[in-house]
């Protein structure tokens, strides 16, 4: 950067690179250090693979944290679900008496449901993507946005909410009117 002249005398540091074989890295440090001692040698190769190995931890952590809200997510919905049981035993029994059949029943009941599981779906893939865009914009790599992986998503989160509302509301339909009546 500066002419030689102007550094005459001064110390002067040397920065170089050398593409080796990863297997024999080590023979030429061994070898750096025999004919240089005063030679700092940085293997780049290492210090990626150990930054690698943080952002992989990072991965980890990050989908353990869906897995769980996922999970806190159905719980949430079941416990719904189940503390409405009273009340849809009773629309139950109203629509039975009106000659409704238990098809017509399970289909009302679970009409509702891919709407339930769906709005929190788009709710958390659109957080989901805002933040990537914005992390990723701000590591200076470009972000791409995943249909499939989108469609997926609101696909799965439908399909999960029909599930557990299903599982949660099934015996209600089994249920004759007349017991339910006397319980009250």
């Amino acid at each position: 950067m500066l002419p030689q002249a102007a550094l005459a005398g001064l110390p002067v540091v040397w920065y170089g690179g050398v593409h080796a074989d990863p297997a024999r890295v080590g023979e030429l440090q061994r070898a750096l250090y025999a004919a240089y001692p005063t030679v700092t040698v940085i293997n780049v190769a290492q210090a990626l693979e150990t930054v690698r190995a943080v952002v992989i931890q990072i991965t980890y952590v990050i989908q353990f944290l869906a897995a769980f809200s996922i999970f806190a997510g159905v719980i949430i919905l079941a416990s719904s679900i189940a503390g409405t049981r009273y009340r849809r035993i009773r629309e139950v029994v109203v629509l039975k008496t009106l000659g409704a059949t238990r098809r017509r029943i399970a289909t009302v009941f679970l009409s509702n449901l891919p709407f339930w599981g769906w709005l929190p779906g788009v709710v958390g893939i659109s957080f989901a993507n805002i933040i990537a865009r914005v992390l990723l914009k701000r590591l200076t790599v470009a972000y791409h946005f995943q249909w499939t992986w989108t469609v997926g998503a609101l696909v799965g989160t439908a399909a999960l909410t029909v599930a557990t509302g299903w599982l949660a509301s099934h015996r209600i339909l089994g249920r004759k009117p007349l017991e339910v009546l006397r319980e009250e």
